[in-house]
């Protein structure tokens, strides 16, 4: 078993350090992780940076892989602003859902409109990335 390192020790400013330590146990040990890959990998040379990208990104919310994947085919200012949203929601019971619906409504609201301009409902293609419940789940958000 690999000891754990502080984030000083990964290279981390103090403030970048004092950013992890503000994170519940179960995300510092992930942020951690994923700094102490990207430093083995050789593809992370500023530590602080990197963990700040990842305390501030969609890393650490809990996302499943057809979440992540939705919220990667948004542009990167769209993606933090999303982001962000999520982070500042209460009584998000389930992250993945949340951001499938807020990419989906980013996506609409990124110029498709009806010409009673009205949003259009979601592209089937990207409702059919999920499972028929949350499908359920997604299409009843909308239409509230």
């Amino acid at each position: 078993m690999q000891q754990i390192q502080s984030p000083e020790e990964l290279g981390c400013d103090e403030r970048s350090s004092d950013l992890v330590r503000s994170l519940a146990p179960e995300q510092q040990a992930t942020a951690m992780e994923k700094l102490r890959s990207g430093l083995e990998s050789g593809k992370v040379r500023n530590a602080s940076a990197y963990i700040v990208g990842v305390v501030n990104g969609p890393d650490l919310l809990g996302l499943d892989e057809r979440a992540t994947t939705l919220l990667k085919e948004l542009s990167e200012s769209s993606r933090k602003a999303v982001v962000q949203k999520l982070k500042q929601a209460q009584e998000v019971r389930n992250p993945s859902a949340w951001i499938a619906n807020a990419v989906l409504k980013a996506k609409r609201e990124g110029g498709v409109m009806d010409t009673l301009h009205h949003q259009m409902p979601p592209p089937p293609q990207i409702l059919g990335r999920f499972p028929p419940q949350q499908q359920q789940q997604l299409q009843l958000q909308q239409q509230q």
